[in-house]
């Protein structure tokens, strides 16, 4: 006696096992009667089967069934934004976990999972400032006026990154200083200590690091003189820079000029 059939069957599957060599078949665990049945094992399963060969002679034969599990697999890829990745042929665009089936090397199922990762659009702004003359490197370009300039670079990944640039151009900073001394003083100015009426220049640097022009006209004022007369009577008195006069004579006071001279 024997049973044909095949050995293995993948999980969920169903196998047909046929018992040869006699006249009447009886399958162990009330699987019937007839020659052939069809089992579907959830585990690996022994079948026995009693032959019956003419009256009195009966044999027994036995077959494992062995179930083959499906396997799995898993894999990631990434893209930029706005590319598509094709898979179990779809075209996808959007992040996720995608599945697909397919028949391994058994003949059983096997499960392939796609984890998607879609890269986002890059953007960043940058602002800068330059002073009136110079120049800003941008995108290989130099760049001397105000404005939004643009440019795309490629990040580590390959994808698209959008760089936006605010370029303020400052302007040059021009300032004049009028300033005044009395005759015989000195002005600092430039590190200098001036003495003549004229006009000076200094470039300084403002805290933006830009030229700073500044322009002093500086006077230089004359000592003020001036006379005055003044009679009193015999035993009157005048007062002049703080005191009683009562002599006829030449007095002489000084004074601060409204330039502070």
């Amino acid at each position: 006696a024997s049973i044909s059939g095949a050995t293995s069957v993948c999980a969920g599957g169903s196998v047909t096992l046929t018992a040869n060599g006699g006249n009447t078949y009886t399958w162990a665990n009330g699987l019937g009667t007839n020659a052939a049945i069809t089992v579907s094992p959830t585990a690996t399963t022994t079948y026995t089967v009693t032959v019956s060969i003419g009256a009195n002679c009966t044999a027994s034969a036995s077959k494992t069934v062995t179930i083959l599990q499906p396997s799995s697999g898993s894999f990631s890829e990434t893209i930029c934004f706005g590319d598509s990745y094709t898979f179990n042929g779809q075209q996808l665009t959007q992040s996720g976990a995608y599945y697909d089936t397919l028949t391994n090397a058994e003949g059983c199922d096997s499960i392939v999972t796609l984890n998607l990762i879609v890269q986002n659009k890059v953007s960043r702004t940058v602002s800068a400032q330059v002073c009136n003359g110079q120049s800003y490197t941008f995108n290989g370009q130099q760049l001397t006026q105000a404005g939004q300039y643009f440019d795309t670079l490629q990040t580590v990944l390959g994808c698209d990154s959008f760089i936006t640039l605010n370029l303020t151009v400052l302007n040059k900073i021009e300032t004049t200083v009028n300033a005044g001394i009395c005759n015989g003083q000195s002005y600092t100015f430039n590190g200098q200590q001036l003495t003549q009426a004229g006009q000076y220049f200094d470039t300084l640097q403002t805290i933006l690091g830009c030229d700073s022009f500044v322009t002093l006209n500086l006077a230089v004022n004359s000592f003020v003189t001036g006379s005055t007369s003044a009679s009193i009577c015999a035993g009157d008195s005048y007062t002049f820079n703080g005191q009683q006069l009562t002599q006829g004579g030449q007095y002489m006071d000084t004074l601060v000029s409204a330039g502070g001279c």
